[in-house]
């Protein structure tokens, strides 16, 4: 048994992190990138910047400029690698997946039990992207609920939230 004795992070320790604000029509294939969100703060009459943190909450940012920007410790766990799927002749299905390397876990929004993250693979819609837009929801089937599910985020709680509607088609 060893003695243990709490103690702080030093100003040494942490890293100031900088990603460059590109539309989701624009990423590359297999790009490392950061999910973000801007809330607005009706008490202070501006915007508020989050980014999902590899556990699925999230981390408090801020902007400067064309980046968003973030303090951390020395392993940066806010970077997702976008993997997009194709057909045989090279063009994009528009099926997406966002995996974080550190947790291993993809990004899995289902309505059973609200979940976020995954350890499987279940392809994510990304609806911006296909429509060349700036910002995009993040989607996916629910087989079970015959329904898409996203994610919403619950600043309060500082956790993204389940968002999910009843499918059009039947």
């Amino acid at each position: 048994m060893y003695l243990v004795e709490l103690s702080g992070l030093e100003q040494k320790d942490y890293i100031t992190y900088s990603s460059e604000k590109t539309s989701v029509s624009d990423v590359p294939d297999g790009a490392s990138v950061i999910v973000y969100t801007r809330v607005w703060n009706d008490d202070l009459k501006s915007y508020e910047i989050y980014a999902v943190d590899h556990d699925g909450t999230l981390y408090p940012c801020y902007e400067r400029g064309d980046n968003v920007m973030w303090v951390g410790n020395q392993i940066n766990t806010l970077l997702w690698n976008l993997i997009e799927y194709h057909y045989d002749d090279g063009s994009p299905n528009y099926y997406y997946e966002l995996y974080n390397p550190y947790s291993r876990k993809f990004m899995a929004p289902q309505i059973k039990d609200g979940q976020i993250l995954s350890d499987s693979k279940i392809g994510i819609n990304l609806p911006g992207r296909r429509d060349h837009q700036y910002y995009t929801d993040i989607l996916a089937w629910d087989d079970a609920y015959y329904a898409f599910a996203g994610v919403k985020s619950d600043i309060a709680n500082h956790y993204p939230q389940l968002k999910h509607s009843p499918s059009q088609l039947r």
